[in-house]
């Protein structure tokens, strides 16, 4: 540690003269202005010569950069304390119990969240007996935030999602704005689950193998009455037997009643219509059946998880992906297209925000941060719009928990090995397409089996039979992907896989055709990254086989043809709102828009990184003429910092020759530092 900067703390420990404490902090600053320890220690500063505001804002700012950071959440609760806000105080108080839970070496003391939440009832309380009408009002609604934040159904690290799904079927997920999501079961059969007229009992029999959900917004209640604009499609569920009356403007009436419960059923409806209930069931969003012909009629994000544009290039398009390549033929392939990152997690992030892992840092498997709350999402784009909103997969890196339900007005759900396979997922898009073809349409799709040949599983019974028998020896399947060796039989086997997944899309891509002009439509195709086992043993980490990814769209008003610039996953957001006539609002992302789709300049480098929890943080930075590769000798800790240390740099040509160009090489560190720059530990 600096000795500068280890003489600041130890004065911010004994409570020294503040003045002097910053004086010695600017000085360190002109030093070291990247140091993220700079935020506590001005906070600290700052609460320590009595200005709590200011210690607050700097607070707030240093948790934005690094949610994780136990000492940011120490000082954000030390100031909410003096500031007697003790509900934020609270929140703090039990990340930190949370952090110290999963790593042991983090200790805060004994926990203050008895103290804090007696004094969170105390000022309730006082409120309430001077007859606070508005602050009551702020309290309460400062208590559900925080019971929003800390106990939603999904829980802070908990995986409920790949268990048993009757411990979610028929609870209410609410996400960090308020925003409530029902989960419901969707299209099960199972006869324990009908709804019977003679029965009001009802029990749901389920588990995560046998159960798809089913989330979308929806309000209780007995009476609903459908607005004036079109004919409507109205979503409702019931939890037991509720006959519901529909008086129709022309003076008819019916009597429904939906046929299973715990699912959300759909009824046609002309305007105006009005629906009473017996009890109380659920409403779900009314989908008004009418388009903005200035709109796409369709917009659909195809993800298949770990599609490699390496192998796409050495293998040809044409020949292993027949059907998308005759899909795509008419629209953009991007051949230069690079992750921001090596596994699902942050990479996905990065589609969804346009922001790299150091911006969003959703870098954790243990702990579900949600992406970003001040940058607008990728759905939230289209939704804004006037778009019918759909997610469609079973990728547990993008359910809801981590925000994946902002800007969506349908999600349907399923753990992508048990429910979500290619043969499965298609069919469920297929079905949602139908059912919203009145409307504009957005839909996420995922199709993740690519992913069985990292995972062990042994694949589709018409993949297996086309395996030579050297693909079906035992090999490193209990590697997470990212960190498998380089394998022929798994390359094989994985190009086996691709096909298969063709062939399903082959479908989907003949439907649209049949249904839609090309001037109705963007559809894209992506992954997330390569495959560990596409990496040769003398290549670097994040060489093109993990971090080169296939990526094609096609619709709008762009030439059809081959983009050879670099892009970036980062700059999926900017492509496909231009394709879709929709205007990039500015909020600072790092996604840029290529000149081949109307952008003003071309990409002079991307980055890929790797900032994983135990592991060296790794880099690659490609430019046109080189390949810089970093390698840091500290490994990542449980906030995504690392110490440099005897750092590895080295730079390749376009040819793949070595070089040794000292002042090339610091550029692209220099590029390096100022991206990643508040990870480091100084």
């Amino acid at each position: 540690m600096n000795d500068l900067k280890k003489r600041i703390l130890e004065c911010l420990q004994n409570n020294e003269q503040p003045d002097e404490i910053e004086e010695m902090i600017q000085e360190y600053e002109a030093e070291c202005p990247m140091d993220f320890d700079l935020y506590r220690m001005k906070a600290a500063c700052r609460l320590l010569s009595g200005n709590a505001e200011e210690a607050y804002g700097i607070s707030k700012e240093m948790l934005k950069k690094n949610p994780y950071n136990f000492e940011a959440n120490l000082i954000a609760r030390n100031v909410c304390c003096a500031k007697e806000q003790w509900i934020e105080a609270i929140h703090y108080e039990s990340v930190l119990d949370m952090l110290s839970g999963l790593y042991p070496e983090l200790q805060h003391g004994e926990s203050c969240m008895d103290i804090l939440q007696e004094n969170m009832m105390e000022q309730g309380q006082k409120m309430i007996q001077a007859g606070d009408k508005a602050g009551i009002v702020r309290w309460k609604n400062e208590v559900a935030e925080l019971k929003r934040n800390i106990h939603s159904i999904w829980g802070l690290f908990d995986e409920a999602y790949l268990g048993d799904a009757s411990n979610l079927v028929g609870k209410i997920y609410t996400d960090a704005f308020g925003n409530e999501k029902y989960n419901a079961v969707y299209n099960y059969v199972d006869w324990n689950n009908v709804i019977r007229t003679d029965d009001s009992v009802y029990e749901f029999f389920g588990n995560y193998i046998t159960t798809k959900l089913e989330c979308r917004e929806a309000v209780k209640g007995r009476r609903f009455v459908l607005g004036e604009e079109a004919e409507y499609l109205l979503p409702v569920l019931s939890k037991e037997p509720v006959p519901f009356r529909l008086h129709v403007p022309d003076g008819k009436e019916f009597v429904c009643m939906n046929k299973k419960a715990e699912h959300f059923e759909y009824y046609r409806l002309p305007p105006t219509t009005e629906v009473e209930a017996e009890r109380d069931i659920y409403f779900g969003n009314p989908i008004a059946l009418k388009s903005d012909p200035g709109k796409k009629r369709l917009v659909l994000n195809i993800f298949v998880d770990g599609i490699s544009q390496k192998v796409l290039e050495e293998e040809r398009l044409a020949e292993i992906m027949p059907e998308t390549y005759r899909f795509f033929e008419k629209g953009v392939q991007c051949t230069n297209a690079y992750s921001a990152a090596e596994w699902t997690l942050p990479s996905l992030a990065a589609y969804w925000t346009g922001v790299s892992s150091v911006n969003h840092m959703l870098i954790l498997k243990q702990i579900t941060k949600q992406l970003p709350e001040n940058i607008t999402t990728l759905a939230e784009y289209f939704k804004e719009q006037g778009y019918e909103t759909a997610k469609i997969d079973g990728d547990w890196r993008s359910i809801l928990p981590y925000g994946y339900g902002r800007g969506i007005d349908r999600t349907i759900y399923q753990h992508q090995y048990t429910g979500m396979r290619v043969e499965q997922v298609i069919p469920d898009v297929l079905d949602h397409m139908e059912l919203m073809r009145e409307t504009n349409q957005f839909i996420w799709m995922c199709v993740g089996d690519l992913h069985n040949i990292a995972d062990g599983f042994s694949g589709n019974a018409s993949v297996q039979g086309k395996l030579p028998l050297e693909c079906r020896i035992i090999e490193d399947a209990g590697l997470t992907s990212v960190k498998q060796a380089y394998s022929e039989s798994k390359r094989t086997a994985y190009i086996a896989q691709m096909k298969h997944v063709d062939s399903y899309l082959g479908i989907l891509y003949r439907y649209i055709e049949a249904n839609y002009k090309d001037d109705e439509i963007v559809i894209s195709l992506f992954g997330d990254h390569g495959q560990g086992y596409l990496v040769g043993k003398d290549e670097h980490f994040l060489s093109s086989g993990r971090s080169k990814v296939g990526m094609m769209f096609r619709g709008g008003d762009v030439q059809n043809g081959v983009c050879e610039e670099l892009v970036s996953t980062c700059d999926y957001i900017p492509i496909l709102c231009r394709l879709a006539g929709i205007p990039l609002k500015d909020e600072g992302i790092e996604g840029r828009l290529p000149v081949f789709f109307g952008g003003d300049g071309k990409r002079e480098y991307v980055i890929t990184e790797s900032i994983h929890e135990g592991d060296p943080y790794r880099a690659a930075i490609v430019s046109e003429e080189d390949a810089f590769y970093f390698t840091a000798e500290g490994v990542v800790g449980y906030d995504g910092r690392f110490t440099l240390g005897n750092y590895t740099c080295t730079l390749l040509d376009k040819t793949g020759t070595e070089c040794h160009d000292t002042d090339r090489i610091g550029y692209y560190f220099d590029i390096l530092m100022k991206h990643v720059g508040r990870l480091v530990i100084y």
